[in-house]
């Protein structure tokens, strides 16, 4: 049996399948490195196997980056201290109290137990997507074997 392609876990994509997308990845990589803008060219005929997986309407494409961008703003800003110290401004939680997703100040978890073990079921989470990434890195075993040694 030869290479067979999944979507990692947590993946958020619906409108292609794995196999079809490792694919055509793995063909565009043999010949030259892949940026996100490449992927874009080679996807945009309807021919294309990737094509599916884009929003080629121009005004949700619009919406939808601007919620990126939204995003990664509220990922971005942090707060620096007195001291010196850095901290996320926001943190991202799951939660039904927060309408599914949102970004809260840390004040605002620490001040309830559910939204609280939210968030640490966020980090681990986090942490757990980080291993997946990058188990297979040896040089990193040594950071691997630490987190697993506090998370058991």
């Amino acid at each position: 049996m030869g290479t067979t392609y999944e979507w990692a876990a947590g993946s958020k994509v619906r409108s292609l399948d794995a196999e079809t997308a490792g694919r055509e990845l793995s063909r565009l990589a043999k010949r030259r490195a892949l940026t996100a803008e490449a992927v874009v060219v080679k996807a945009t005929p309807d021919t294309s196997p990737l094509h599916p997986a884009f929003e080629w309407d121009d005004a949700e494409a619009a919406r939808l980056h601007r919620l990126e961008q939204a995003r990664l703003i509220m990922r971005s800003v942090v707060v620096v201290s007195e001291s010196g110290e850095r901290a996320p401004l926001l943190i991202h939680v799951v939660h039904e109290k927060c309408g599914g997703s949102a970004y809260l100040t840390e004040a605002v978890i620490v001040s309830d137990d559910e939204l609280l073990a939210a968030a640490l079921d966020e980090a681990h989470r986090a942490l757990q997507g980080c291993l997946r990434r990058y188990h297979h890195l040896e040089a990193l075993r040594p950071v691997w074997e630490a987190i697993e040694a506090l998370t058991v």
